[in-house]
């Protein structure tokens, strides 16, 4: 191992919160258990860092906010899809919304922001996404 090898970034590390993530493109990527859906999902980290470990514990608080977050998820996600649906009508969000991705931006730009991503049986062509801005619900809602 040369000198310059100790600053190589990782194209993958290993995480206990995190697990397998992997670097591509300014994203370490990798699939992550969401203890509040009880699912594995994406986990997008957008950071050009030598290891993403200190995102830890800022998904750990994703997590533990998130059944607090969901009423206002759920209500902003309805009134943003009934711009273009009208007369959409959602019996049980947990079976008609699947959350599918986090992304989560580089920490060291402020104010920090996250997207909880979520498919639905309603538009099978695009994933919704909801903003956090520092941890807090932001009114935008984007659809991809």
């Amino acid at each position: 191992m040369g000198l310059f090898d100790l600053f190589k970034r990782k194209e993958q590390v290993q995480d206990p919160v995190l697990g397998t993530l992997t670097y591509k493109d300014s994203f370490w990527r990798g699939r992550v258990m969401f203890r509040p859906a009880g699912m594995e999902i994406e986990l997008l980290i957008h950071a050009d860092e030598i290891a993403p470990e200190r995102y830890a514990d800022l998904y750990r608080k994703i997590e533990a906010r998130y059944t607090q977050l969901k009423p206002e998820i759920e209500a902003r996600l309805l009134i943003y899809m009934r711009t273009f649906q009208p007369e959409l009508v959602v019996a049980e969000f947990d079976k008609e919304f699947t959350i599918s991705e986090i992304t989560i931006d580089d920490l060291d730009v402020k104010p920090h922001e996250c997207d909880i991503s979520y498919t639905t049986v309603h538009d099978e062509m695009h994933t919704f996404s909801i903003l956090l801005k520092d941890m807090m619900l932001q009114p935008e809602v984007s659809h991809h």
